[in-house]
């Protein structure tokens, strides 16, 4: 069930890559709860917070876009 909920987190991050506005109130929103039960829960599954998750999520998306050439680094960086 942990799993679960970690991969609909991942999938709602993933859905919103490209908004650059996409923030930790939109994705406790997207999820269902308050910004502190957010947060609370992916600290105790993942030990990091959801800007952190979020973070790591965007940098993995670029590294593998990176690795496939889909563009220069400042193209990437402004995907």
């Amino acid at each position: 069930m942990q799993e679960q909920y970690l991969a609909d987190i991942r999938q709602i991050i993933e859905g919103n890559i490209d908004n650059e506005n996409f923030s930790v109130a939109d994705l406790a929103r997207e999820a269902g709860l308050s910004r502190s039960m957010l947060h609370r829960k992916l600290i105790s599954l993942t030990g990091k917070s959801a800007t952190d998750l979020i973070m790591e999520i965007r940098l993995q998306k670029a590294f593998e876009l990176l690795e496939n050439d889909a563009g220069t680094v400042s193209e990437v960086a402004y995907m």
